[in-house]
């Protein structure tokens, strides 16, 4: 401060705020001794300047899974609205920022925010004191402000397609995890592969197929041949909103149930003059060597027959062989067809007595 001949008090130019006296003398003025009748007194002035820190708003991080990703600085909000101080941007030279730490968030000294590494997905705040540099009482002009850090780590759910599978007749079958999609093309999450800890799977069952909570894929005994497919959410674990982060994939099965149709082979037969003669059912072969549907016999439940006519023999829906009345004596043979994804062709031989 300095006050003048004329007793004009002035301020100079950004003096950092607190409180300023100054002693100034007062004389009378024409005495024969120069200022030989005076008095003293102090003038004091407090200074206070304004200093605002604004809120402050990131864009979205995704956080580095090894090392502290660099948010910004909290003076210049990433140069938009900057904190001031006296109506000029705050810096590291005219403000104190003290340091501070609040869940995966940290604000240094020089106002640097820090986004801790494999941040879950979500929003973190964090509030922060930015003071005058060189005030009289440690910081004694401050003001406060948060500042907010949107933190979304990329999910990829991959579409998964599994070997061909031959369901068991009792148990479930394992298939594999739709988080490693058998050792190939694996699920990510922020770029490294998804497991049970850093994911969660939404159980689910669709016809044969279920999913459990760990990914894991398994099949339903007896499950007919065909083309399966099952659609399921993965979530990142741990975020602050239930499954706010996830994505969709799925997972793709085709079953194929070997099938056996067995050459038939029946006993000699004489054939009525009248109607048609039943010999037996192809799916048993007469009780011995009977048809299979993945090791187990074939049955008119589990398989279907293809109905066929030759002149001589019939085999209907049930595989049920008929013998056409009168039929010459010789060997005769049948093809038929199962119908259940896959085929299988058969003969039938039919062995007639000479006529009498």
């Amino acid at each position: 401060m300095s006050i003048d001949a004329n007793g004009v008090l002035t301020l100079a130019p950004n003096t950092t705020s607190g409180t300023y006296s100054i002693t100034y003398q007062l004389c009378e003025s024409g005495t024969t001794v120069a200022c030989s009748n005076f008095d003293t007194a102090t003038a004091t002035v407090v200074v206070l300047n304004p200093i605002d820190a604004v809120v402050d708003t990131f864009p979205t991080q995704t956080p580095s899974t090894t090392v502290a990703t660099t948010v910004g600085s909290v003076l210049s909000n990433n140069g938009s609205g900057a904190d001031t101080l006296n109506g000029v941007a705050a810096t590291t030279t005219n403000t104190d920022v003290t340091p501070i730490t609040t869940g995966p968030l940290s604000i240094d000294a020089n106002g640097v925010l820090t986004l801790a590494p494999n941040t879950t997905s979500g929003s973190y705040s964090i509030t922060y004191q930015l003071c005058e540099s060189g005030t009289t009482v440690a910081c004694s002009n401050f003001d406060t402000a948060t500042a907010t850090v949107v933190v979304l780590n990329p999910i990829d759910a991959v579409v998964d397609t599994f070997p061909t599978q031959t369901p068991s007749t009792t148990v479930a079958t394992t298939v594999g995890s739709v988080l490693s999609n058998n050792g190939s093309g694996a699920d990510t999450l922020n770029g490294v592969a998804a497991t049970t800890t850093n994911t969660d799977v939404t159980p689910i069952t669709t016809g044969p197929l279920s999913i459990d909570a760990n990914g894991v894929l398994t099949l339903a005994p007896n499950t007919t041949s065909g083309t399966y497919s099952i659609t399921y959410q993965l979530c990142e674990s741990g975020t602050t909103v239930a499954c706010s982060n996830f994505d969709t994939a799925t997972a793709t099965v085709v079953v194929l149930n070997p099938i056996d149709a067995v050459v038939d082979t029946f006993p000699t037969q004489t054939p009525s003059t009248t109607v048609a003669t039943t010999v037996g059912s192809v799916l048993s072969n007469n009780g011995s060597g009977a048809d299979t549907l993945n090791g187990v016999a074939a049955t008119t439940t589990n398989t279907d027959v293809t109905p066929i006519t030759t002149v001589q023999l019939s085999i209907d829906a049930n595989g049920v062989l008929t013998l056409a009345p009168n039929t010459t004596s010789g060997t005769y043979s049948i093809t038929y067809q199962f119908v259940n994804q896959e085929r299988q062709w058969l003969a039938v031989i039919l062995i007639l007595p000479p006529p009498p």
